[in-house]
C-alpha cells in the first residue's frame, strides 16, 4: 500500500538541479573533476531514484535530531545555517558551539549509514568533510578570528553510534589537523592526520573546472567505467 508508492512520490517530487556554482561541499579532493565540469558545462543529466532522495533526506532530518540533542546539553549552540565566504564562495554552516568555558568551535554535522561510518572509523578520513570544514573555517574567522577548531560530529544512523573528530586549521600555512578523535563509547585517539594545502587545492579544483569548461574539454575518467560507487550513483553515469 505504502511501500511502492513512498519512492515513487520522492521521484516524481524532486526539485530541480541547482545551477553550478563552487561549493565548499564539492570541494575536495575526493569529489570527482569530471561530474564537477558536467555540471559546469550543463550537460544534461538523469533525475535521481527516489531511493536516493529518501537517503539523503533521511540524512537531514538526522543532523536536526543531533541539534535537538546538543540544545539539551551544557554546550551552547548559535549562529545555525550562517552563510558564511569562503574562498571558493559562499557556505552555510551547521553551527557553532560554545563550551563551559567559552570557548567557541564550528560546528559540523554528517550523518551516514554503517558501512560509511565504519571506514572511517577504521581511519579511512574523509578528505572531502575535511576540505569543507577548513573551507567554514576561513569563512568563519573573518566573522571571529579566534575560532581555529571545528569538532565534525559523525553519526552511524544504524546504530546511532557517534565518532567526534576533532580539528585545528592552521592559516598561516593552510593546514589542517585531526587533533582528537572522541568515539560515543568514551575511547579517544589521537591521530594526527594532516592535510596540506588544503583551501588552496580546493580553490585550484574549481580553477580546473573552468579551465575545462572555457576549453571544451574533459578531465580522464578517474575510475573505471562501470565502477559501483561512486559512478553508479552519478547523474552523469551513462553519459560519462
Amino acid at each position: 500500500m505504502l511501500a511502492d508508492v513512498l519512492h515513487k512520490l520522492a521521484a516524481d517530487t524532486q526539485e530541480d538541479t541547482q545551477p553550478y556554482r563552487p561549493r565548499p561541499s564539492s570541494a575536495g579532493p575526493e569529489r570527482c573533476l569530471r561530474q564537477l565540469v558536467y555540471h559546469a558545462r550543463n550537460t544534461p543529466r538523469e533525475r535521481l531514484a527516489g531511493r536516493a532522495i529518501t537517503v539523503m533526506d533521511d540524512s537531514s532530518w538526522h543532523a536536526e535530531l543531533v541539534k535537538d540533542w546538543i540544545r539539551k546539553s551544557a554546550f551552547q549552540m548559535h549562529s545555525e545555517e550562517m552563510v558564511v565566504q569562503t574562498p571558493v564562495g559562499p557556505g552555510k554552516i551547521d553551527g557553532i558551539i560554545t563550551d563551559l568555558l567559552g570557548v567557541d568551535r564550528l560546528l559540523e554535522l554528517k550523518a551516514l549509514n554503517h558501512f560509511g561510518y565504519e571506514r572511517i572509523a577504521k581511519g579511512q578520513w574523509p578528505l572531502d568533510y575535511l576540505t569543507q570544514c577548513a573551507l567554514y573555517l576561513v569563512g568563519v574567522q573573518k566573522v571571529n578570528p579566534s575560532i581555529t577548531e571545528c569538532v565534525l560530529l559523525l553519526k552511524n544512523k544504524n546504530q546511532s553510534q557517534y565518532l567526534e573528530l576533532l580539528l585545528v586549521y592552521d592559516a598561516g600555512c593552510d593546514r589542517l589537523t585531526i587533533k582528537e578523535t572522541i568515539r560515543s563509547d568514551g575511547e579517544r585517539s589521537s591521530p594526527g592526520f594532516v592535510l596540506e594545502r588544503v583551501t588552496a587545492s580546493a580553490v585550484e579544483k574549481f580553477q580546473a573546472v573552468e579551465a575545462h569548461r572555457a576549453a571544451g574539454t574533459l578531465p580522464a575518467r578517474p575510475f573505471e567505467y562501470g565502477t559501483t560507487f561512486p559512478c553508479g550513483y552519478c547523474p552523469y553515469a551513462e553519459t560519462c
